[in-house]
């Protein structure tokens, strides 16, 4: 990381959303782009374009280095007042507490798409690997992501995997409520994973800080490095490793 800019964490206070210093963002997506960018270098000398095992990567890549420009935008222009008073579509009487909440609005907007786009790719890349491995499943468009991704992890030995799943879409589904758990069945909700056990409250805040983590993006991190681990072992898996080409399912005619 010693090519990225200096954050100080020292002096940031992961609990204040009002003071959210734009670099944190910033740092993120430039962190979650050097993750995935390693393992695109590496699949695009084993799997080139337009196999479905580099783009995959490349996607991840390009969508954290999006998020980065956005971020830098923000670092600009975020809490600049005069700016956004000067602006033709704004009232022009702004304070700096509706520049702080659309600062804020702005911030969860990204967050939530960003995650929302890493299970998609997820959930795509899976049901065209199973559609390599098993012929019955070639058609599983209307099949649940959660029948493919457990039916992918039996075959290739990866069950351990199940609660990094699992993480990611809570996760995904509580930045569509304010950072709150709340799941259909309104119960709470524990589960382990890689040694850690996360407990989740019906209609409480998740709060990452509690399971070890700086901040919710330190957490979002931490599951972009194990999802990148998962993807690697899924492609180096004794089967996916002999398909000799997986297409990209934009990529179909």
């Amino acid at each position: 990381m010693s090519d990225l800019p200096e954050f100080d964490f020292e002096n940031y206070n992961a609990r204040d959303p009002w003071h959210f210093p734009p670099q944190r963002l910033v740092r993120f997506a430039f962190e979650a782009r050097m993750i995935f960018a390693r393992s695109r270098d590496k699949w695009i000398r084993i799997k080139p374009y337009p196999d479905a095992r580099f783009l995959i990567f490349h996607q991840l890549a390009g969508d954290s280095y999006a998020l980065g420009t956005f971020a830098m935008m923000l670092r600009e222009r975020a809490t600049d007042v005069e700016w956004w008073n000067a602006q033709p579509e704004t009232t022009g009487n702004l304070d700096k507490m509706a520049i702080r909440a659309n600062h804020t609005s702005m911030r969860a907007l990204l967050q939530f798409g960003f995650f929302h786009g890493v299970a998609k790719h997820l959930d795509h890349i899976f049901r065209q690997v199973l559609r390599n491995l098993d012929p019955e499943a070639r058609e599983n468009g209307a099949v649940a992501f959660t029948r493919v991704r457990r039916t992918l992890f039996a075959q290739t030995g990866l069950e351990a995997y199940e609660g990094l799943i699992t993480l990611i879409l809570l996760i995904r589904d509580s930045m569509a409520h304010n950072g709150r758990f709340c799941p259909i069945s309104r119960k709470d909700l524990k589960l382990n994973y890689d040694g850690r056990r996360y407990a989740f409250k019906n209609n409480e805040e998740i709060e990452a800080q509690e399971w070890g983590f700086v901040d919710t993006w330190d957490f979002l991190l931490y599951l972009l490095r194990e999802t990148d681990q998962l993807l690697n072992e899924l492609f180096q898996s004794p089967f996916v490793a002999l398909i000799p080409y997986i297409q990209a399912r934009y990529l179909e005619k």
